[in-house]
């Protein structure tokens, strides 16, 4: 599943022969999105793509859960053992974020907010569990997050952590 920000019609095709080439079983749906979309949220370094994840939930209603991953992740191992680690009890599974610590706990103490330094995740590598993500409304929580607080760090990651914070593995 190919969330698309702008993807010119010629580069996606030569990405869909690229890996099908190396993976003959491999199937591409591509999902156009349009950054108007986000009207109501901060531009994030120039632009709003970064709330793509929002729209997983509801692009992805059959799906009980995904795996996200920015298109800059270089995969070495097999996306199997992350697969694998599906827990149905947990929302989310991330990749602990050190640099949170840094940037994020002072922005996230001066408003009064907790931040919990041991699981601050990074947005970039994420095993969701969609069905947990539309029960507790994580999207709307987020979306309510980024409206009171527009001078968000990290965009959606910031207001991720935020919301799910200690529910996250």
């Amino acid at each position: 599943n190919i969330l698309d920000g702008g993807i010119a019609d010629d580069s996606f095709s030569l990405l869909r022969e690229s890996v099908c080439k190396v993976h003959t079983n491999s199937s591409f749906r591509r999902f156009k999105i349009n950054e108007h979309d986000f009207s109501a949220f901060p531009d994030w370094k120039g632009n709003k793509m970064t709330y793509v994840r929002y729209f997983l939930p509801t692009l992805l209603k059959d799906y009980p859960f995904v795996i996200y991953a920015d298109s800059d992740c270089l995969w070495l191992a097999d996306v199997a053992e992350i697969w694998n680690r599906r827990d149905k009890d947990v929302i989310l599974q991330g990749v602990y974020d050190s640099y949170g610590e840094i940037t994020e706990r002072p922005w996230f103490e001066s408003r009064g907010l907790q931040f919990s330094e041991s699981k601050y995740f990074c947005n970039g590598l994420l095993l969701i569990n969609l069905d947990l993500f539309r029960k507790e409304k994580i999207i709307e929580k987020s979306m309510e997050f980024l409206n009171s607080h527009p001078d968000v760090q990290y965009a959606d990651q910031s207001a991720f952590n935020h919301v799910i914070g200690t529910c996250v593995k």
